[in-house]
């Protein structure tokens, strides 16, 4: 989490199989964001906040029946022996307004919102609409748009894999990483707030992480969300 210039930079996009149910993933914390229900509990997953949305009048949202939104809490600390969280988004029809926000603060409300005690914490992905974008810190001075890429989610699936600075997003399949120059995560990051959370990622599903400061920022579309801890690279 603490960024400096962004000097190097894996750019790959090639398809690659995602299965066609994530929910069928073994081991793993599975949500229905239609029904509301999570199951079942594995070490390291924490389900913060699983609430039913309210959406502002006029937007597609408020006329597609029940949505709930979601948040994660992933802890990779070497006690759990994880390097790695993936996530898995299920789409139901066309997704509107916010359906993902990964980031590594509990603050991140999106475009790279940093941690109010750690300036520096603005790595994020977010997906709105069918836009998907990740944002980094360059050179510990302001927070970049690192990439966009407009998608095609309708009734489609994504699936993200986040490790210490490196992202990968499919499909198609693109990996950021960032080795050298502490860019994207940072796992661990000794400046975290409270002590001890420098392993943890954050993950938002039809809403972003935190709603404190933005609460128009929810969505909804995603209906699935399958997640899972490993100890392969993020783009395996």
């Amino acid at each position: 989490m603490k960024r400096n210039m962004l000097v190097s930079l894996a750019f790959a996009t090639v398809l690659f199989a995602l299965p066609a149910l994530s929910h069928a993933q073994l081991n793993a914390v599975v949500c229905n964001l239609r029904t509301g229900s999570c199951t079942p509990n594995i070490t390291g997953v924490t389900v913060t906040t699983l609430a039913q949305q309210h959406f502002p009048a006029g937007t597609a949202c408020a006329t597609a029946g029940t949505w709930y939104g979601l948040v994660i809490t992933v802890d990779l600390k070497p006690a759990f022996g994880k390097q790695t969280a993936f996530f898995t988004v299920e789409y139901e029809g066309t997704p509107s307004l916010w359906t993902v926000d990964i980031g590594d603060a509990a603050t991140d409300d999106g475009y790279g919102g940093a941690d109010v005690t750690d300036p520096s914490a603005a790595a994020e992905v977010q997906v709105v609409n069918q836009l998907l974008s990740v944002f980094d810190f360059n050179r510990g001075i302001a927070v970049e748009d690192l990439l966009s890429q407009q998608l095609a989610l309708t009734n489609g699936s994504l699936k993200f894999g986040v490790a210490d600075q490196t992202l990968a997003v499919g499909q198609p399949r693109t990996i950021l990483a960032t080795p050298g120059t502490k860019a994207l995560y940072q796992i661990p990051d000794p400046l975290a707030q409270p002590l001890g959370t420098g392993y943890q990622i954050y993950g938002g599903f039809n809403r972003v992480v935190n709603l404190n400061n933005h609460p128009e920022r929810v969505g909804c579309g995603a209906k699935y969300v399958t997640i899972w801890t490993g100890t392969n690279p993020p783009g395996v």
